[in-house]
């Protein structure tokens, strides 16, 4: 109620929470709602309203019927309005259950005719309860929010998916799968890494074998030092070394290695560490 009232959000559609010219905290969380939408992740396509009393929700402005506000799929009825503001509860008489308008004239002519027909045909015949409008998040079974299953839907628009095969094991320490989760996304500040952000670097030489560039690849896999150690890890176990050039590859290698789950977790585990 205390950000409603100091935004003037009592009148406004559910999407809009916040003032544009004011500063903030949750002014800058209103912001992730524009790169949302730059990302075709809108608001009808997270959540969605459960009509209760109908007090807390604009029957044209707010998204309650359908994918879209009424105000956008009815212009010509939208129009016709005499109260732009109003309520679903205002639209609804509780004691004789039917739909109630008020017009500025009846919408007679062919055009707002056809779109009240439409209208009815969404909206339908309904009936009110006393308990009070909600928002339903759509991308959970239980239509309560959860900041991770949106943060995943953000991520599988924005990002290309990393096809080597990351596996989060409880017996590996928590700053080695940090690591190699940055590593599999080539997220390491190598040299080529620091040069390709602006920053400058006398030699994108690698160090250990002063053989070429510093990438992630290179340091992980490719260099001398690198190469040698994987060779000890695969005569370790027994295993016929075989061609890898990049840290997907190795990743994926490991992660498909072997018929029994618990040999398998364990050379996971060994190959982490190792990188």
């Amino acid at each position: 109620m205390k950000i409603k009232s100091i935004h003037n959000l009592h009148n406004k559609p559910v999407t809009q929470i916040a003032k544009k010219y004011l500063n903030g905290i949750w002014c800058n969380i209103a912001k992730v709602s524009r790169d949302l939408n730059a990302w075709n992740i809108n608001f009808s396509y997270v959540f969605s309203h459960v009509i209760g009393n109908g007090t807390n929700t604009l029957f044209w402005k707010d998204i309650w019927a359908g994918t879209s506000n009424l105000q956008d799929c009815f212009p010509n009825l939208y129009a016709l309005e005499s109260i732009k503001l109003c309520k679903v509860a205002d639209r609804f008489s509780v004691s004789k259950g039917t739909w109630c308008w008020q017009w500025k004239k009846q919408p007679t002519d062919p055009i707002a005719a056809t779109e009240f027909t439409n209208l009815m045909l969404l909206i339908g015949p309904r009936s009110m309860n006393t308990s009070n409008d909600q928002l339903r998040f759509k991308l959970a079974h239980d239509g309560l929010f959860y900041v991770d299953i949106i943060r995943r839907k953000f991520d599988e628009v924005i990002t290309t998916p990393s096809r080597c095969s990351m596996i989060w094991l409880p017996i590996v320490p928590f700053k080695v799968l940090c690591f190699i989760w940055k590593t599999g996304k080539t997220r390491l500040p190598v040299s080529m890494a620091l040069k390709e952000r602006g920053i400058n670097i006398t030699s994108t030489t690698c160090s250990l074998c002063e053989m070429d560039d510093e990438t992630v690849d290179h340091i992980m896999i490719n260099c001398e030092l690198a190469r040698k150690t994987s060779e000890w890890m695969f005569h370790w176990w027994n295993i016929t070394p075989v061609p890898i050039t990049n840290v997907a590859d190795f990743l994926d290698y490991a992660a498909t290695w072997g018929n029994c789950p618990r040999k398998t977790k364990i050379f996971i585990t060994i190959a982490y560490c190792l990188l």
